[in-house]
């Protein structure tokens, strides 16, 4: 569904919706732009080659909307978006945008200017190596010309590069960094990134051990519930704080730890023997979405904690005025997985979609800026291999389905990538946590 804005002559616009107006307000113009007024506040939309640049995450009288776009001058279309109007305090999360976080920490958050944080995105890509595809055209030149090999190869060394950076990183101050934490939200291939970085780590000498957050639920009955009287297992509120905390400090001290084990079958904590103790080369690796809440490990100091922020930071665009949404690669890449690996139909993904970005920005990004690195996840060339997978699950769907507008959006956006095989994807690509076939599977 298209939103369009409409100038009138007598110094008056309006945002138009499916045939209806849900905003109004005054427009004027002078040699640099087009200024709106909307009650006490003022947008600024500048004049960039006679087109209007409308660049801004806005929210307009409560209007979600977090897109930016290029606004014609003669048709001034908003992008393919569906919005809502929204009561005071509300926030309409199915719109929102991943905020961006880059390798030196710095954060662009939704009210930033997302153009420019893009342009330095693709930029820091380019540095990698100049022939990473820029544009869904650039990508299926490659493939027409036959070295869709090559794209991968450099998607997959720059990803690995991270990695390494990271773990050389860590090494650098190896006598206090004992406790290496791992966030970022749903599908950002945290548990492949985890695995490769144990590899990068041993290269340097040391002996990490993964520690998982789930072990450290507490029994299923004693969780807490949401608003509508579900289990809430995202809540951080699931694990045995203390428990975990208790561990990692003796850990820390030398000491022999059991570790226990959640037995998500009986839905209990039990304990199977396994014990560990941290020697001088010893490290732990814990990845989840509350890695970095500062509730966790409290008696851990934050010098002995490097924390790492996961993200498919995509650069790509489909065109030269259209980019690619960081939520629609991670949206993709959920629907593959979830269908592959939990026999779950595209519409449930699409259904719980709303909730995972919740869980995002109230459980992952408010702590992002504490990252002492950032890895990339992003594959340039994933899109023309997740398309095989996607299109069948989301034709699927029928179009009487609420859900059929954001399905036909999704099609429409595989639709500038041509098909690549998987095949041709190393068989311990991050992609493979998504596609299958990888070999951290059976680990």
């Amino acid at each position: 569904t298209n939103g369009t804005l409409l100038f009138f002559e007598n110094g008056t616009f309006a945002l138009m919706h499916d045939f209806d107006t849900i905003l109004t307000g005054q427009w004027g113009k002078d040699d640099e732009g087009v200024t709106l007024t909307i009650g006490a506040e003022k947008y600024d939309l500048p004049i960039q080659d006679g087109s209007l640049r409308f660049d801004y995450s806005y929210a307009l009288q409560g209007v979600a909307s977090y897109d930016f776009a290029l606004l014609m001058a003669d048709a001034s279309l908003l992008p393919n978006r569906s919005r809502k109007i929204l009561a005071s305090g509300e926030r309409d999360y199915s719109t929102v945008p991943d905020p961006l976080l880059f390798m030196d920490g710095s954060v662009v958050q939704t009210e930033d200017d997302f153009e420019n944080a893009y342009k330095r995105l693709s930029e820091e890509l380019k540095e990698i190596s100049h022939n990473l595809a820029d544009t869904a055209n650039d990508l299926n030149k490659l493939s027409a010309e036959n070295k869709t090999i090559e794209s991968i190869r450099l998607s997959e060394a720059y990803y690995e590069h991270q990695i390494t950076m990271a773990a050389n990183e860590i090494k650098k101050h190896k006598d206090k960094v004992k406790v290496i934490l791992l966030s970022g939200p749903s599908s950002s291939g945290k548990t492949t990134t985890a695995k490769k970085l144990q590899t990068a780590l041993k290269v340097y000498g040391m002996i990490p051990h993964m520690i998982s957050l789930d072990d450290y639920f507490i029994d299923r009955e004693k969780s807490p519930k949401d608003e509508n009287g579900d289990y809430d297992f995202s809540s951080i509120k699931n694990l045995n704080l203390n428990l975990l905390d208790s561990n990692m400090k003796d850990l820390l001290e030398g000491k022999e730890v059991q570790l226990p084990k959640f037995n998500f079958k009986k839905g209990k904590q039990e304990y199977n023997g396994k014990i560990l103790k941290l020697n001088k080369n010893d490290v732990l690796i814990i990845e989840g979405i509350h890695a970095f809440n500062d509730i966790l490990l409290k008696s851990v100091p934050r010098e002995n904690k490097f924390k790492i922020f996961i993200s498919p930071l995509t650069a790509l665009k489909i065109d030269n005025h259209n980019r690619v949404h960081t939520s629609d690669v991670r949206k993709i890449r959920r629907i593959v997985r979830d269908s592959k690996f939990r026999g779950f139909p595209a519409l449930e993904t699409l259904k719980g979609w709303e909730n995972v970005v919740k869980e995002a920005h109230e459980k992952v990004y408010p702590f992002e800026d504490d990252a002492d690195r950032v890895i990339n996840t992003a594959l340039t060339y994933e899109l023309g291999v997740l398309r095989i997978y996607a299109e069948p699950l989301l034709y699927a769907i029928n179009e009487s389905n609420e859900y059929y507008s954001e399905v036909t959006r999704l099609i429409n956006l595989l639709r500038n990538f041509l098909p690549i095989s998987s095949e041709d994807v190393p068989k311990d690509s991050l992609l493979r946590e998504f596609i299958g076939g990888g070999v951290y599977e059976e680990e």
